[in-house]
């Protein structure tokens, strides 16, 4: 091929892609509109300083009151007399006559709803005497308390699944979460208070209260 015929080949493929990229570039006009935008939006945001990405603050711990308030003892809870406390989230409490919620006067064994205590014991944890010392200060041997169950009343082992108010109407479960003594805990389906008693455990970790400023 001759270097004229050269030249004039690639003078209409220059033409050709020329009126291609044209008809394509009228049919992309909005395509092209939207991405000049997005690039000028973009070189605003980096010449102004601003970070076009929002800051990422860390959350606060949720407080009790943002969640209700501490329940007072309800109306239908059962008064039972405290015979013996074995640590802090468990102890043995006697009804003087069978009622909708212990069908005994015997002993029966209680474990709270809610919580979780450290270990006596031989198989003993850091605090767990002191969260016995708790729950006795709250219910003395002998003291009145007042129960109430949740969905399920009782747990594989055969214990009773209470929350407990003592006399002058302190919601003892909610006292020890509050006072360090305690975790929460949930199993469920009995949660109705794991709300407030969570809040209650993130206050008293962050105020460094009872087992979470000594273990």
């Amino acid at each position: 091929m001759g270097r004229q015929q050269g030249r004039s080949v690639v003078l209409v493929g220059v033409l050709v892609l020329g009126a291609v990229g044209f008809a394509w570039a009228q049919q992309s006009g909005s395509l092209a509109t939207a991405f000049q935008g997005a690039l000028g939006s973009l070189s605003e945001t980096e010449s102004s300083g601003v970070s076009a990405a929002p800051a990422v603050t860390a959350a606060d711990p949720v407080s009790p009151a943002a969640v209700g308030e501490i329940p007072a003892r309800p109306g239908d809870a059962v008064p039972m007399t405290v015979e013996y406390v074995h640590d802090g989230d468990t102890l043995f409490l006697r009804a003087d006559q069978p009622n909708a919620l212990v069908a005994t006067t015997d002993d029966v064994k209680v474990r709270l709803l809610g919580i979780d205590t450290p270990e006596v014991g031989d198989n003993a944890e850091c605090f767990g005497d002191q969260a016995t010392e708790a729950l006795r200060a709250l219910l003395p041997e002998g003291s009145q308390t007042w129960v109430t169950a949740d969905q399920d009343p009782t747990d594989q082992y055969g214990r009773s699944l209470f929350y407990l108010w003592t006399e002058d109407g302190r919601f003892v479960n909610y006292e020890l979460v509050s006072g360090g003594a305690a975790e929460s805990l949930t199993i469920a389906p009995n949660d109705t208070y794991f709300p407030l008693l969570r809040a209650a455990e993130e206050a008293a970790m962050s105020a460094g209260a009872g087992q979470w400023g000594v273990c």
